[in-house]
């Protein structure tokens, strides 16, 4: 008999960074970088809160383009969806998307081409 395990979760991180900075924890993650090109994946869950509710979401960028997107693992139903882009001298403070309790989720930091002075903070309120 033959057993796989595998995650729900697919997405992996592939980029070059400078000054890299990254956290992943329960209920929020966070990453500044002074360059940032590539695919950058933070992990995190909403484990704690409201049953159901949106992202919040706060980011700036000096320079380039971005597009964020978080990744949901449900039952028999997996999503990536676009959250927000940002282009250079842009920030953003707001709420979208839609999580429930107990949900794995990636964050994925999608760049076109290099990016310069970034921060993105997600957290479930």
């Amino acid at each position: 008999m033959l057993l796989s395990f595998t995650s729900c979760l697919e997405s992996s991180s592939i980029y070059s960074a400078t000054m890299l900075v990254r956290s992943n924890t329960n209920d929020s993650c966070f990453a500044t970088w002074d360059t940032l090109k590539g695919t950058l994946v933070l992990n995190t869950a909403k484990k704690s809160g409201l049953q159901e509710g949106t992202i919040h979401y706060t980011a700036s960028l000096d320079e380039g383009e971005l597009t964020v997107y978080y990744y949901v693992c449900r039952l028999g139903d997996k999503q990536k969806l676009e959250l927000f882009s940002l282009k250079g001298g842009e920030s953003v403070d707001d709420r979208g998307g839609y999580v429930e309790m107990n949900n794995d989720i990636q964050i994925i930091i999608e760049t076109k081409g290099k990016t310069k002075g970034g921060s993105i903070r997600i957290d479930f309120e």
